[in-house]
């Protein structure tokens, strides 16, 4: 873990979301490059905004508080490697062994019965070995008839003709990237418990007049890159239904500009837009009304807005589009 986002807000691991809010506002005011003149104002300022964005999010707070648990832990104690006992050497001595026994027991075997034949009667030895003795009679020929194998004839069957399956149901507006929710008509998210907030695009603005609006709302707003325009959106979010929540943070942090490849284009903190920002914990039955501001390519005209964040597998998307 790089960075402390409780160092960088100076705040207790364990402060409440009031003490925490109020630090990044103080934080913000102390080193935004309108007011503080430092070269690394703007990489401070960017910290801030960072560990501001997690530790205001429950679900995120949480996640971060349990990794950062595990990363102070101590690392464990390195324990003495034990010898394995030596198996070969007792598996080679009880082969060596058997092979010992048995090669003394076809030893005495062995001369045990050459000394019985010694020993025996001549008339004995004779009748033995006649007895061993024996006449073998010829085996009459026998003839082998070969009666041909019968032929098989393989014939191929060809394969049905495969006809393509029928095209899938298209998914419903504002819940697809291909199928984006019109400019004035509301899309409602539904979040991991349930909460369903109801997100209407009311206005979209692209080029110079972004540009104008945005840096009339804050001069040290930057001019974009070569090649990059900026947009200005003005959004809706209404809290409909709270599910296992009673209130929901709501943050401009979870929206995105994505592109035609769908990649977050640039975070909408890098921009101060106009008054007033889409940042607020909303209860059941309250809307908020606020703008937000991204940078994309000049060439890029497919673009859409999209809220919900990503790093949970099975957190939704919803999907509004900007022209």
């Amino acid at each position: 873990m790089s960075s402390d986002f409780y160092k960088i807000l100076q705040v207790d691991p364990s402060a409440e979301p009031e003490i925490i809010e109020a630090a990044y506002k103080r934080l913000v005011r102390k080193y935004h490059p309108d007011v503080n003149t430092l070269p690394d104002a703007t990489a401070r300022i960017q910290e801030i905004n960072d560990a501001y964005e997690v530790l205001s999010n429950p679900a995120l707070r949480a996640e971060y508080d349990w990794q950062r648990q595990v990363a102070l832990l101590p690392p464990p104690a390195r324990r003495k490697p034990v010898s394995a006992p030596r198996w070969w050497l007792i598996t080679t001595l009880g082969v060596a062994g058997a092979l010992l026994i048995l090669g003394a027991c076809a030893f005495f075997s062995g001369a045990f019965v050459f000394l019985r034949e010694q020993l025996a009667p001549t008339s004995t030895r004779v009748a033995r070995i006649a007895t061993a003795i024996t006449i073998v009679a010829p085996s009459p020929t026998l003839t082998r008839t070969f009666t041909p194998e019968p032929t098989f004839t393989r014939t191929r069957t060809p394969r049905p003709t495969l006809r393509p399956s029928a095209t899938p149901t298209s998914a419903p507006l504002g819940f697809a990237r291909e199928r984006p929710m019109p400019l004035g008509q509301g899309v409602v998210w539904t979040g991991r418990e349930g909460e369903q907030i109801r997100f209407t695009l009311l206005n979209a603005y692209r080029g110079d007049e972004a540009r104008m609006l945005i840096q009339s709302a804050n001069p040290a707003n930057p001019a974009p890159p070569p090649d990059w325009v900026y947009l200005l959106f003005k959004v809706r979010a209404e809290f409909v239904k709270a599910g296992l929540k009673s209130s929901v943070q709501l943050s401009e942090y979870d929206f995105r500009a994505l592109a035609s490849q769908e990649y977050a284009v640039t975070d909408a903190p890098t921009l101060a837009p106009p008054s007033p920002r889409l940042m607020k914990t909303l209860a059941a039955g309250e809307s908020l009304e606020g703008w937000i501001a991204f940078a994309i390519p000049a060439d890029e005209a497919d673009a859409v807005l999209a809220y919900g964040q990503t790093i949970f597998p099975n957190e939704m998307r919803v999907w509004m589009s900007v022209r």
